[in-house]
């Protein structure tokens, strides 16, 4: 009988390792760095041909206590601020502009660049906004 439990206790002690070892092996160590995806949420505020637009509308977020960035698209300028990687952060942040009575649209970014994954890591969104448009 005291054979039983030991034996039994071996088995599920060995069957957990073995169990740790292949997650580690499938789910870590064989998944490259060029395999991850990166979803990236913003609220572009607005689209603008001259500077003095830009600068209006960032100062504005900033005086509300916002992040923005400002980054050229299809020949514009433009601004968003809540950029996040994690979506309800973007709602939160759509959720003030509304207060301010601020038009915005939420967009969503997928990115699998290695580099661009690079950079969100290391949080440098404002080089990151501008690859994108490359």
């Amino acid at each position: 009988m005291q054979n039983k439990k030991i034996i039994i206790l071996y088995a599920v002690f060995f069957s957990v390792i073995f169990s740790l070892i292949y997650y580690f092996l499938f789910t870590v160590a064989f998944v490259s760095p060029q395999d991850k995806k990166i979803v990236l949420y913003m609220n572009q505020v607005g689209l603008y041909e001259q500077a003095s637009g830009v600068e209006s509308m960032m100062k504005r977020l900033q005086e509300a206590g916002l992040e923005a960035y400002a980054f050229e698209k299809d020949g514009l300028q433009a601004v968003v601020s809540g950029v996040s990687r994690k979506e309800k952060e973007t709602q939160a942040n759509g959720d003030k502009l509304s207060q301010l009575q601020q038009n915005y649209i939420m967009k969503k970014v997928t990115i699998e660049d290695p580099e661009l994954v690079a950079l969100i890591e290391e949080h440098k969104i404002d080089e990151v906004l501008e690859r994108l448009n490359e």
